[in-house]
């Protein structure tokens, strides 16, 4: 029995061991550079939209840097009041090196809330990295086609 409590206890360490957590708080501003939003028959509205992102990030990992770009495309259905029906956003970020990684989301509350993210690959000093968190959307900071929203990511690093 103490064999297999010891067993346990060198495998419980080597997993621990295989990934390193960080977390990270960002902020990103978006200017929408293409999109028309569609009203639907009942009323709701459906836009897609491509948008070029800054992003200026606090607290990741050691060699990763502190501002990326991004391009994002978001779909998402309102209703007529601006209540969201249903989001989803993909970005992909790119650094000074060209490294980068691709970020997944939806956003699920009527209020905008709910908002979760992911980075589900990545390339360069990204590479077998992952991470997951939530989000907000804030809504614009310079007008109508700008967009302004905050993160909170755990990243897994590979060893």
């Amino acid at each position: 029995m103490k064999m297999l409590h010891l067993q346990l206890a060198l495998l419980s360490g080597a997993l621990a061991l295989s990934s390193l957590a960080v977390a990270e708080t960002g902020i990103g501003y978006d200017i929408n550079t293409k999109g028309v939003p569609q009203v639907m028959s009942d009323g709701k509205i459906l836009r897609e939209i491509s948008a070029d992102s800054i992003w200026f990030l606090e607290d990741r990992p050691e060699g990763f840097p502190a501002v990326v770009k991004a391009r994002c495309t978001t779909v998402f259905l309102m209703e007529g009041d601006r209540s969201n029906k249903g989001s989803s956003f993909r970005c992909i970020t790119t650094d000074g090196d060209d490294d980068g990684y691709l970020v997944v989301g939806h956003v699920t509350g009527a209020d905008w809330s709910g908002c979760t993210t992911e980075v589900v690959s990545g390339w360069g000093k990204f590479a077998g990295a992952t991470a997951s968190g939530t989000c907000q959307p804030s809504g614009p900071f310079a007008g109508a086609d700008t967009n302004v929203y905050t993160w909170t990511l755990e990243w897994t690093l590979p060893e």
